[in-house]
């Protein structure tokens, strides 16, 4: 990777970008090494007036810090100065220079359950009266229109928003169309905002007051960036507004009465809150992207509501799509009646099965025929009757069968929800709106590239990758934490090598019962499940696997070492 400091601190994971430059700064400042404990508290002691005491105390806990120091490290940023010992590499030096006059912002820092963090517009104040939580575009949704529009000759406020209302007018959320407590639209009042930061980064000027014009910056990123845009992407922000207010503009254009939008918000705040604490922010992102829950279970335009996560083994894919079909549904799991089914494709499984078809039946010894009704025919037929509520379809494996074959003609209906389609059976069906479709697929597998084009394109594909922190999230131990460290470690290679489809999953360290007490337990871990897994996938490259065991055992030899020396400074102090 070049030394653009700017790029590599700009690739780092949200949650680690939030922290980089604080430690950077920090151990410059010590004079570019210091020990852990003394870089954490000196942080805290500058961000202390953004960190509430129980932040702080969950920061700790959760050990966000340390998992920054760990993505620094392997950005050649920080190297280790000896045990507990934090230091700042050349590079790092030249990576802070170059980020010299960037602003730190750990607002966004927040317990689980706690108030919502993550990206907040300047202009929107705490609500000091009852409010409701809604979902808007965020102010760099705004950048790229607002580009668009002084490139088509806007000039001032309202000709911008006079263009982005016409061209993306449609695209915008219920919330974006609500008035906050300031008393202005919400999403005017954060185009206005993103003009700032427009003007602040180059790209668009205010010659006098109330004019704009837009740079060769900004249209050089406008020419770079815009046949990739898509406004819903940044639809992840929300903010509380006055309760009430009359009727809303939806954002399939439809007029929302005040029963609705609540029942809507209502439905976002149960996903949320089911979800948040189990997923990444990024999957979160995408899931509304694709999901689109704040227009209600059946929006007037249909969306095509289906999603295939896909990823390594072992990487909770089939746990992930029964956590959205609860959120959605609010039951407890999959069941024959319930309103989440669950099926599982395999190479014998058919289009008779799954929809329609005549199976044999024996009685009296005598051999018949009868109707057999599959689980997506049934699904379907049932979410018709109550468009108000979410079904949820989970297909477990669903690149084990042969999915063009066991759709047949309902490949189309996905697509293009509310309309009937004719069955082999005579019949016909309408695949509603309100009917999620959630498969799982192990991208791994060989069977992945025998999945035709038209499934592809009628599914969006969220991929789900090993998770490391979760690990140390489960087991707030050193053996734990050295577990999550040394599988990062060990994919981080197995990419380097194979690929990341062939990355080992978390789930690993996570079956029921799994117990990470000591060195022991990892050993037995790495004996009984690493290592057959690598010996199968480096078939005849005993060395390549005794290398990734040494990696294995470098990351949880430094690990528990530096675990014993901060519990040792710890009980001295």
């Amino acid at each position: 990777m070049a030394d653009d400091g700017a790029k590599i601190l700009d690739e780092l994971s949200p949650k680690d970008r939030r922290w980089a430059l604080p430690i950077l700064r920090t151990i410059a400042a010590l004079g570019g090494a210091g020990r852990r404990k003394e870089v954490v508290e000196r942080i805290h002691a500058e961000h202390r007036a953004l960190l509430p005491e129980a932040t702080w105390t969950w920061i700790l806990k959760s050990h966000r810090i340390e998992w920054t120091r760990m993505a620094l490290r392997d950005e050649e940023l920080l190297t280790s100065g000896g045990h507990g010992i934090w230091k700042l590499t050349d590079r790092g030096r030249r990576a802070l220079a170059e980020c010299e006059d960037d602003s730190v912002d750990l607002s966004g820092e927040r317990p689980p359950g706690s108030a919502e963090g993550g990206e907040r517009a300047p202009e929107v104040e705490p609500a000091r009266v009852p409010g409701e939580t809604v979902l808007r575009t965020s102010v760099s949704g705004f950048e790229l229109p607002a580009l668009e529009a002084l490139a088509a000759g806007a000039d001032d406020h309202g000709k911008i928003e006079a263009f982005i209302e016409k061209q993306y007018g449609k695209k915008l959320t219920p919330g974006d169309r609500r008035l906050g407590f300031n008393g202005k639209v919400l999403w005017q009042y954060t185009a206005s905002w993103a003009l700032s930061y427009l003007k602040k980064r180059g790209q668009a000027q205010n010659p006098s007051r109330g004019q704009w014009a837009i740079t060769e910056a900004g249209r050089q990123r406008l020419e770079e960036e815009k046949k990739h845009f898509s406004l819903p992407k940044y639809q992840t922000s929300r903010t509380s507004v006055p309760i009430g207010g009359g009727s809303v503009a939806g954002a399939d254009g439809v007029e929302t009465s005040d029963d609705e939008a609540a029942a809507r918000a209502e439905q976002m705040q149960q996903f949320d809150t089911a979800l948040k604490d189990v997923v990444s922010p990024e999957i979160l992102r995408k899931l509304h992207h694709v999901l689109r829950v704040d227009l209600g279970a059946a929006p007037s335009r249909a969306v095509p509501r289906n999603i295939i996560f896909s990823g390594p083994p072992g990487t909770g894919k089939t746990w992930l799509a029964e956590a959205v079909a609860r959120a959605l549904t609010g039951e407890e799991g999959p069941s024959e009646e319930g309103r989440i089914r669950l099926v599982q494709f395999h190479p014998s499984y058919g289009y008779e099965d799954f929809i329609w078809g005549i199976r044999p039946v024996l009685s009296d010894k005598r051999t018949g025929f009868k109707e057999h009704r599959g689980p997506f025919l049934e699904i379907c037929e049932d979410a018709n009757e109550e468009q108000d509520r979410f079904f949820v379809l989970v297909i477990d494996e669903i690149n084990r069968g042969d999915p063009a074959r066991i759709f047949g003609e309902l490949l189309y209906a996905l697509e293009y929800r509310n309309r009937s389609v004719a069955l082999a059976s005579g019949g016909t069906l309408v695949v509603p709106p309100n009917l999620v479709v959630i498969g799982t697929m192990n991208s791994v597998d060989r069977s992945v590239a025998l999945v035709d084009y038209a499934l592809r394109r009628r599914f969006a594909f969220l991929r789900v990758d090993p998770d490391p922190e979760l690990v140390a999230d489960v087991h707030p131990t050193p053996a734990g934490r050295a577990a999550a460290r040394a599988l990062g470690a060990l994919n981080k290679q197995i990419c380097a090598v194979a690929d990341p489809d062939h990355q080992l999953g978390h789930s690993y360290f996570l079956s029921a019962g799994r117990l990470l007490a000591g060195r022991a337990d990892l050993a037995l871990i790495w004996e009984m499940e690493l290592e057959p897994q690598l010996t199968e996938l480096f078939h005849g490259q005993a060395d390549r696997v005794k290398d990734l065991y040494k990696v294995w055992v470098q990351h949880v030899d430094e690990t528990l070492a530096e675990e014993a020396e901060e519990q040792e400074e710890a009980a001295a102090s």
